[in-house]
């Protein structure tokens, strides 16, 4: 084998571990960006059904119609970021204790409880 020949394989094969090097650095970037998403999610998430439990509380000890909006204004915040995690994860054990969240979540159908 020349030492021409030798030198152009050894440069394909540079170049070939180069591109599969390139795509697995991009491919955990975007794993690492959706990680982070979904991370921020379920933060907000657990933030809104926090405050769906402790909202009704100060409602039931005053009755103030102040309390009771803010009361429904969570648990529709709540709704929203349960539909949203609904679309975002569609199969797996993530959407089976997603949808069971839901079904106990205040202003779902109760069959949770």
């Amino acid at each position: 084998m020349r030492i021409t020949t030798r030198l152009g394989l050894i440069s394909f094969v540079s170049a070939g571990v180069l591109v599969a090097m390139a795509v697995a650095v991009l491919g955990s970037g975007l794993a690492f960006r959706k990680a982070r998403n979904d991370y921020a999610l379920a933060n907000e998430i657990k933030i809104g059904v926090m405050e769906c439990q402790s909202c009704p509380y100060p409602y039931f000890l005053h009755r103030e119609v102040r309390l009771q909006e803010q009361w429904f204004l969570h648990e529709a915040a709540a709704e929203a970021l349960l539909g949203k995690a609904s679309a975002r994860l569609r199969a797996g054990a993530d959407h089976a204790g997603l949808e069971r969240l839901h079904l106990g979540a205040p202003g779902g159908n109760g069959k949770g409880r």
